[in-house]
């Protein structure tokens, strides 16, 4: 009987590599890259008895979140008291209901692909997606700006039409990227 008082997660870490056959349509981009299809995974989570078998739910839940979730699902506190990095996201996934989350995602890219950087902040309902090049005598950085809720699959960058929404999420991103260096 201990499988109905177990929490069971099952997730990726990234999206698949369109050179492995990865195919993450029609989410664009892949793993190494911080659009969606990079870093949107399919999760599973089982709790018979606690969540209903058979539903879907459309949250955001990062890596982060995994532990004060489950932690806060199970009843365990997290004693003393610690700051994470990561959020309660029990309250959204077992109600399904909206939760805006207390802090924006940051996301960079860890794959070595020589010379080219991504990075970007997602702060609902903007996600600011960063590809930094790196030429022997400069950076160019390409920003492109998604409402993230309308457009998950990031085809209308938006970043032309909203300069101030740009350089408030560039400099949230270049303040994280000051204590998160690559």
């Amino acid at each position: 009987g201990i499988a109905n008082d177990t929490i069971v997660l099952f997730a990726s870490d990234n999206g698949g590599y369109n050179g492995f056959g990865g195919d993450n349509r029609p989410l664009r981009g892949q793993k190494g890259q911080t659009f969606e299809g990079g870093i949107r995974v399919p999760a599973v989570l089982r709790w018979p008895g606690q969540l209903p078998a058979g539903e879907s739910r459309a949250q955001i839940v990062s890596a982060m979140d995994v532990m004060p979730t489950l932690a806060a699902a199970a009843g365990v506190p997290l004693a003393p008291p610690i700051a994470l990095d990561g959020e309660d996201r029990w309250p959204a996934l077992r109600a399904d209901a909206p939760a805006p989350r207390a802090q924006p995602l940051y996301f960079a890219s860890e794959v070595p692909i020589p010379g080219v950087i991504h990075t970007a902040v997602l702060d609902p309902p903007w996600k600011l997606v960063q590809v930094l090049r790196e030429e022997p005598t400069r950076l160019d950085v390409t920003q492109l700006l998604f409402r993230i809720d309308d457009d998950p699959n990031e085809e209308r960058d938006l970043a032309a039409q909203e300069p101030a929404i740009v350089e408030r999420l560039a400099q949230s991103i270049a303040q994280w990227r000051s204590q998160h260096p690559m």
